[in-house]
Formats: C-alpha cells, structure tokens, sequence
C-alpha cells in the first residue's frame, strides 16, 4: 500500500539564504533610520505645526523643571549648612554657658560666705544680678546638665533644647543671634508699657492722655513740683489704674496684670514702693560700673549691656560700643533729673524712681533721632 507524501514544502523565505537575508535585514534598518521629507496634504501642515510647538513646549517645561530642582536642591543645601551652623553654634554656646554658670555659683557662694561673715561691700550691678539669678537658673539648667546619657548622645538633648531656647534655656545658654532677637523682642515690649505709662503720666499731671510726637513730656511741667512730696503724682495720690501700669513696668520681672487686680491699692503701693528702693539701687550700682569703662576696665559683659539696654527701653541695634553708650547716656540723664529733685530712693521719690525709665528712654530716643536726622542731613 502506497504511504501518503508527508514531506512539507518549504517556504520561499526558509529557502531564502542566509547572505541574502542579512542584507535584507541591513537594508530594513538603514531605511528606517534614514529621514524622510516632510510632506504635507491638506491639513497635516497645521497638525505638525501643532506637533512641533507641543515638543518646544515640552522641552522648554522640562528645562523650567530642571532649573526649579536645580534651585530647590540649591536651597537644600544651604538650609542643611545653615541647620549644621545652628547647631554647631548651640553646642559652642551650651559649653560656654555652663562655663558662665559655674562661674556664677561660685561667685554666689563667695558672696554668701561674706554676707555670713558680716562683711558689708558694696555690690556691683553683676553681683547683684548672680546675687538674685544664679539659684533660679541653676535649678532651671540641672535637669539638662545633669543628664545621664553620655556623649555623644547626651547632645541630643541640648539638640532639642536649643529648639526651643527661649523655654528650655537661661541666657547663659543662648547663642549671640539669640540673645540679640530676644533682647530685641524685649526692648519693644517695655517700650510699649512705657508708651501706656507715659499716656496715664500726662493724664495725671493734667494732659489730655495723648502723648503726641513728644512722649507727653510737656505736660510734667517742673519734675520737682509734679514728683514732689504732696504733689499730684506722689505714688499715694496716684489711682488704681495708673498704680498697675506702674507695676507692669518693674524691672526685671514685672507682675501679671492679671494678680495685680486681686491686690488691694494699699498693697500695690507697698509692693511698688519696694520695688522702687530695689531699682534705685541696682541703677547705683549700674551707674558705678558704668563709669568704670572710662578707666579702660570693663565690669559689664557685651550681653550684660544688652540685656540692661532692653530692661531700661533702650535701643539695642548697633555694635557695643552704641549700646554703651546709650547706657552712659541714660546714667547721666538719670543723675541729673534726681539732682534737680534733691531725691534718694524713699518714699517720697519712689514715683519719680518708677517713673524715670519710661521718662529717660523717651528723652533719648528722641535725642539720639535728631542727632541722626542731623547727620544724615550733613
């Protein structure tokens, strides 16, 4: 029996040899690589046009995409060396700082001993500040010094202090662009209380309670019968409302507006009073170290000139030599208004004490303004 033909018949292209298939396959990739000409019918030249401004779009989108990661990699970068200098400079300032408080506690307790002794001296402004700050700040830090974590990674913890600086740390602690905001943040709040001081002064020396371009001051008249014993701004016939804006304006911590209403008047006065003999005091002493930077001795620190020129209202921009001397300045100007009222820190000046730093601030302010409208016009 004959078996069915089950050969299968090749195809042309498995017949095809294998040169003349390479050159076909060579042939196929130069034609399509090869560009052809554009030709247009009807309404392809519209729709390429379209095409081709949608490329440039495309391309010139992608370039403003680069240029905006090339700017924020940019701003990255500088962020992580501003966040690096941070940090290096609140490590550099923690160091310094319990340097300084160290310091402090010694000088506290060299002052205790001699208070125990019976030894009377005669504070300087900064003893008198470690005097009444070294304990408070000591208590305030020793959690953070104290720490248990060794180092490296006990700086971890100043890390997170240094964050919130204003919360965590006493300004032993503060880097010097810290301690210039804040000074700064402090002088424009005491010179607002002062502006409020300074509308009920005119008030109560009989103005009409604005203090106008000059501060208010022309409404005081003579400073000896207006802060005079029996005069109408002696601290006993000032009222209620004008005793708490005094208050507000005690140096260093002023009371809360909020506990000074639950006072009675005769209180407010006893506390102001008191507050009073403690400021003329320290403004002494103040004014006894100051006069010591003409023998080329420097019993104040930078930070300490800046930190008195915020408590007292004073302008804290410029170097330190300005700040000095706006603080030489208000020296002078305060012994010359108590000169002219024969006052002392009693009770009989005690309004006049309170009183003199929002007086004296202004009086400067608009001092040293003129003197810059003068140069400047120069």
């Amino acid at each position: 029996t004959a078996q069915p033909n089950s050969t299968k018949t090749p195809s042309p292209r498995a017949s095809m040899p294998r040169r003349v298939s390479r050159c076909w396959l060579c042939t196929a990739a130069v034609a399509a690589a090869r560009p052809l000409p554009l030709r247009f019918r009807g309404g392809s030249a519209a729709a390429a046009l379209t095409n081709a401004s949608a490329l440039n779009a495309t391309g010139e989108a992608l370039d403003l995409n680069d240029a905006h990661d090339n700017a924020t990699a940019t701003a990255n970068a500088t962020t992580t060396n501003r966040t690096d200098e941070g940090l290096r400079a609140s490590i550099k300032a923690y160091f310094r700082g319990a340097k300084e408080l160290w310091g402090d506690v010694k000088t506290w307790r060299r002052l205790r001993r001699e208070a125990k002794n019976g030894t009377n001296m005669i504070l300087s402004w900064h003893e008198r500040r470690v005097k009444s700050k070294t304990i408070p700040h000591s208590l305030r830090m020793l959690p953070i010094l104290a720490n248990p974590l060794p180092p490296p990674f006990g700086l971890v913890l100043v890390g997170i202090a240094s964050l919130v600086p204003r919360t965590l740390l006493t300004p032993e602690f503060w880097t010097d662009n810290q301690a210039l905001t804040f000074a700064t943040e402090d002088g424009a709040d005491v010179k607002r209380r002062h502006a409020k001081l300074l509308d009920a002064l005119a008030a109560a020396a009989g103005g009409d309670g604005k203090t106008g371009s000059d501060g208010g001051l022309d409404a005081l008249g003579d400073v000896g019968g207006a802060f005079g014993a029996g005069a109408s701004l002696e601290l006993s016939r000032l009222r209620r409302k004008h005793l708490i804006r005094l208050a507000r304006c005690i140096r260093p911590h002023p009371p809360s507006r909020w506990s000074l209403h639950f006072l009675r008047t005769a209180s407010i006065r006893e506390r102001l009073a008191d507050a009073a003999r403690a400021m003329s005091e320290e403004d002494e002493a103040l004014a006894r170290d100051v006069s010591l930077f003409q023998n080329a001795s420097a019993p104040l620190s930078p930070r300490e000139v800046l930190e008195v020129c915020a408590e007292r209202g004073l302008a804290v921009g410029g170097d330190h030599a300005r700040r000095l001397a706006r603080l030489e300045r208000w020296c002078e100007a305060r012994a010359t208004l108590l000169s002219a009222l024969g006052a002392g820190p009693d009770d009989d000046s005690a309004s006049l004490v309170l009183h003199m730093p929002a007086l004296l601030s202004a009086l400067l302010e608009k001092a040293e303004e003129a003197v810059d409208d003068e140069l400047v016009v120069a």
